[in-house]
């Protein structure tokens, strides 16, 4: 774990009060700009995964992605802190995108420092199509680990327990790995699935997905376990506030507040 002499980045961990192990910056800066100085002020290392508006072609894919590293590094320039995941999400696959495309569009992002990792991937139907594009950037996992990056995968809304299950009957192909995978927007319904695989999982704190009083009943079910649980807003659009009024929560126990909003996810990034 880390302390008070740790660094991350040149930054002080002691500075990190919480991890948004889960946004989307690109979209923030655009459509919720007053929300940068405020992560900066209160704390927040986030941690952006790709998804972009609209996709028509495989150009379109590579156009995004040298613009959410160029928009990574000059946040980073202007002094807040934070990290990215690229890959091509369920619902940006374009129609003109092979499998064997896949690598070579990410590759050239894995060798930026602030890249992290892959994601966000995963199903959002759960299409042969879907499985298809999952499949060739769960094929990068061996060169993926060796760098020491990690997989943010996504679960969908719709039929979530279902798609999950999926995901998870795919994901046993590269178990060997799964320190380095966290299943996302578990919910009470799933997350036990993703945990008993030694996956991580992560929940969404936001008004349309989990609430405080549904994230005590999951820690509840659980024993009051934490291990391998990770919190994070999803934020677009505008950015939520979620994860910095859980800080001071008390209905949840200070070590777990630890683990759940920072210590955990540090970890399961290479950040600690």
């Amino acid at each position: 774990m880390m302390n008070g002499r740790s660094s991350i980045g040149g930054h002080r961990a002691a500075d990190v009060r919480f991890v948004d192990s889960h946004c989307h910056l690109d979209m923030v800066q655009i459509f919720d700009s007053e929300a940068i100085p405020w992560m900066k002020e209160a704390g927040c290392l986030p941690v952006s995964w790709s998804f972009c508006g609209r996709v028509d072609t495989a150009d379109d894919l590579k156009t995004y992605f040298v613009g959410q590293k160029d928009a990574i590094a000059r946040l980073n320039r202007e002094g807040l802190r934070c990290y990215y995941l690229c890959g091509v999400h369920p619902r940006n696959i374009p129609p003109d995108l092979a499998p064997s495309q896949v690598p070579e569009l990410l590759l050239p992002c894995l060798d930026d420092p602030f890249c992290l990792g892959i994601g966000e991937i995963g199903l959002e139907t759960g299409s042969g199509r879907e499985k298809q594009i999952l499949r060739a950037h769960l094929d990068m996992a061996e060169e993926v680990v060796r760098r020491g990056k990690v997989f943010g995968i996504h679960t969908p809304r719709r039929d979530k327990k279902a798609v999950t299950e999926k995901i998870l009957d795919m994901l046993k192909d590269y178990i060997r790995h799964r320190r380095s995978i966290v299943v996302d927007h578990c919910t009470g319904e799933t997350i036990a699935s993703v945990l008993r695989m030694g996956l991580w999982a992560g929940i969404t704190m936001s008004p349309e997905k989990t609430r405080v009083h549904d994230l005590i009943r999951i820690i509840h079910a659980h024993g009051g376990d934490t291990g391998r649980i990770m919190l994070n807003t999803d934020s677009g659009a505008s950015y939520h506030r979620d994860l910095s009024v859980l800080v001071s929560e008390e209905s949840i126990g200070k070590a777990a507040r630890a683990a759940l909003l920072r210590e955990n996810a540090l970890v399961f990034y290479r950040l600690a």
